[in-house]
């Protein structure tokens, strides 16, 4: 069957973007992160770079309502992305993203190479268990086809950061991975997924991120042990993506499917400590998902991990300090997760 979405509609989105942004006051470059490999499952997904003598609106819906209406179709509902000029460079502290300049100052974006194994770690850490609970989201029906497969799709990146960083193999992938595949093919040629097909893969996600994420804390750190004095007895926290979490003392990671929570070892929420820890408003707002207490000791974890936590945490907390400035209301930039005023 042809595909009912082309590469020649993802060039005729482009420009639209190009000409809808690139002309407005305080907009230095537009960028695209990622691919789009596969016409009609990918998303294009776009970051605005904007310095101080911007006038864009701060609420996402008012910057996406500029674009044509065919253009909304290729971009996602939390894909256009804002960064202020001012640390710019740092972007790919938090994601080795592939960045493509479409419009305005070609910025030298640093690369972070010393820091690779600490922040893939971070980047793990951060993003793999957010991603397993907007499956439970998913289960619950509360996300559209599309964002789902997307999610889906996300979750596998993670499992695959964690196989490439341990030198590990979850054997149970393969027909996951199948599985995406099929649902995106499906989009290419604009036919929606049976939800079914989509909550019999959310099912297999689970079962791989549960191994990933149990093979990942097993590989690098020993959870009998973790912990100390940092924290006696059982800790209820909200991480990102909203979910609640359990965190205990020599515990094995753990999916409460019914609940739709997990449980953790201790390391795990030492990575939020440190965040929240720092000032600013993003740490702040972790600090109180948390229920940080900013006491017990964090100084087991190693002193390059705290220096590649510390400096995403910074740039998180000096980008949205100048958004707050300017009345945002909710999370713009990426890894906006940390984010909800």
């Amino acid at each position: 069957m042809k595909p009912d979405v082309t590469r020649e509609n993802y060039d005729r989105a482009r420009e639209d973007i190009i000409a809808t942004y690139g002309g407005l006051t305080g907009v230095r470059s537009i960028y695209e992160y990622g691919t789009c490999d596969d016409p009609g499952a990918s998303d294009i997904d776009i970051i605005l770079v904007i310095d101080d003598t911007t006038g864009i609106p701060t609420e996402i819906e008012s910057i996406k309502s500029l674009l044509r209406r065919d253009t909304l179709k290729l971009i996602d509902d939390a894909n256009i992305i804002l960064i202020p000029r001012k640390n710019a460079e740092s972007v790919l502290i938090w994601d080795d993203i592939k960045l493509g300049l479409l419009y305005g100052e070609e910025i030298n974006f640093e690369t972070y190479d010393q820091l690779y194994a600490q922040l893939e770690i971070a980047r793990i850490i951060d993003w793999l268990p957010e991603r397993l609970y907007r499956v439970f989201d998913i289960l619950q029906g509360n996300i559209p086809a599309k964002k789902s497969v997307a999610i889906l799709n996300s979750l596998n990146k993670s499992v695959k950061r964690v196989e490439r960083l341990c030198s590990m193999e979850i054997k149970s992938k393969a027909s996951f991975v199948k599985k995406i595949k099929g649902l995106r093919k499906a989009f290419q040629i604009n036919v929606v997924p049976e939800r079914t097909d989509i909550l019999d893969c959310c099912n297999d996600a689970l079962d791989v991120g549960h191994a990933a994420l149990k093979g990942f804390i097993g590989a690098l750190y020993d959870w009998n042990t973790y912990g100390g004095t940092y924290l006696n007895g059982e800790r209820r926290a909200v991480i990102p993506g909203g979910g609640v979490c359990y965190f205990k003392p020599g515990a094995s990671p753990a999916l409460e499917r019914n609940s739709g929570s997990m449980v953790m070892p201790c390391i795990l929420l030492k990575h939020y400590e440190l965040y929240a820890r720092e000032s600013g408003v993003v740490s702040e707002w972790i600090g109180r998902q948390i229920g940080s207490d900013r006491e017990g000791s964090i100084e087991d974890i190693d002193n390059i991990h705290k220096e590649a936590l510390r400096s995403r945490i910074r740039i998180a907390n000096s980008w949205g300090e100048w958004f707050m400035r300017r009345g945002l209301r909710k999370g713009l930039f990426k890894y906006g997760w940390m984010f909800q005023n």
